[in-house]
């Protein structure tokens, strides 16, 4: 299974440099871990984002008693400088510059966007119906099904809005707005990675489905961030990258809807 410190150690440098620079659109473990690999490879990360100069603080002198015989040539000069602003200004609002109007008017242009649905009530529907392939005895264990559920609601969340995107490519529906949409897409399945870093009390075929769910999670998230790049870089957004990331991804989903154990989804997935 590959984990997220894998995943990183696979990209090219320039990808790892687009995370270190894009704080905004991925997590801050994330860019932490994309920094981490980078100084790995030799990489000064203080030239991605170097810190804002410090501003000087000025020094005074003591104040010493100030030597008036300058008052009266100043107060000439001082004189003279208002009457020469009163005489710009005088001139310049009597001749104000004409007002240019353009002769063709503004066309507004209609870009097409496309929202992403959240999915709540098919994720919902989803959720329980995962929760139907593991053993009763599983179910019955309140710690065990709480914990599932919760795992399972945020693994069907991140998948639905995945098979959205992925089929707006296909019906090649793409606009401006797919990077921050990639970038959602992708913090989505960080908020399930981020849960299974820690240890959960599930039964053992909960544990066997959960292991699944990560393994399509890491998949996903590499997809993503091919097809963001991709995009970015003015490339075709589905590559052989992203195809050989997913390629396991489709039996590995119909093992989790289909069956429920793990020798059921060995059967069906070479994971």
């Amino acid at each position: 299974m590959q984990s997220e410190s894998d995943s990183l150690s696979q990209k090219t440098t320039d990808e790892l440099i687009f995370l270190a620079r894009n704080p905004d659109y991925y997590h801050a473990d994330i860019i932490a871990a994309a920094r981490r690999e980078l100084q790995r490879r030799g990489v000064n990360i203080l030239t991605l984002g170097p810190p804002q100069a410090e501003i000087p603080v000025p020094q005074y002198a003591e104040e010493e008693t100030p030597d008036r015989t300058w008052l009266g040539p100043a107060l000439g000069i001082g004189i003279l400088v208002v009457a020469v602003a009163a005489y710009f200004l005088f001139h310049l609002h009597r001749s104000p510059p004409p007002v240019v109007h353009s002769s063709k008017p503004i066309v507004l242009e209609t870009v097409e966007s496309h929202q992403m649905p959240g999915f709540e009530a098919l994720t919902e529907k989803q959720v329980q119906r995962d929760l139907r392939h593991v053993p009763k005895a599983e179910r019955a264990n309140p710690s065990f099904k709480k914990n599932y559920l919760e795992l399972s609601r945020r693994f069907w969340s991140a998948e639905h809005q995945s098979d959205y995107l992925l089929k707006q490519i296909t019906a090649a529906k793409l606009d401006s707005a797919f990077p921050g949409q990639a970038a959602l897409v992708y913090e989505k399945w960080h908020y399930l990675t981020k849960a299974l870093l820690y240890s959960h009390k599930l039964g053992p075929v909960m544990k066997d489905r959960v292991d699944v769910m990560h393994d399509v999670a890491n998949r996903r998230m590499s997809a993503l961030s091919y097809m963001r790049t991709n995009y970015l870089n003015g490339q075709p957004v589905l590559d052989k990258q992203v195809a050989d990331a997913v390629a396991p991804v489709d039996d590995m989903l119909r093992a989790l809807r289909d069956t429920t154990t793990t020798a059921l989804i060995m059967k069906h997935v070479d994971l």
